[in-house]
């Protein structure tokens, strides 16, 4: 029998993370309203979100580098100035998602979703995009080094 988990708010995702929690596969989260005040800046480097839906959720200056967010739905969702370095977004979905200023050093986004985001003044170094969908994606100002481009070709500019 399997048993659901509960709905996660803003400030009981950071008090779980806080006591060791890392894997919240299965959960449903809410993230918004006063998560976003610069004192509230969450640290959840190496997190598990694998699979869930955080569409629409303000997740701006957020902590995700190494973590796991392979297949998790980020629809339209502010990811502006997040440091997601050596995050494994494989198979995200990040349709109009907004990434102004973030690290995505050495981040995997291997057959990920970025249609129509908008992805400015981020760090792609050694980012590997193999795959991904970026038809109608804004790219500008970005740094591109070692980067892995959608057809497995390396850009650097």
């Amino acid at each position: 029998m399997s048993v659901s988990k509960p709905l996660l708010k803003n400030g009981e995702i950071l008090e779980l993370y806080a006591t060791g929690v890392r894997d919240f596969t299965g959960y449903e989260l809410y993230i918004g309203g006063d998560i976003y005040c610069v004192s509230l800046i969450p640290d959840l480097s190496g997190v598990k979100f694998s699979g869930l839906d955080l569409s629409d959720s303000y997740m701006e200056n957020f902590n995700l580098s190494r973590a796991n967010l392979s297949r998790t739905v980020f629809n339209s969702v502010c990811l502006d100035g997040a440091n997601l370095s050596g995050a494994n977004l494989s198979g995200a979905i990040l349709v109009r998602a907004s990434l102004y200023r973030v690290d995505l050093t050495g981040a995997a986004l291997t057959n990920a979703n970025l249609r129509s985001a908008e992805i400015v003044n981020s760090n792609l170094t050694n980012t590997n995009l193999t795959g991904a969908n970026i038809e109608c994606t804004w790219l500008e100002g970005n740094i591109y080094q070692n980067t892995i481009w959608t057809d497995g070709s390396i850009r650097n500019d």
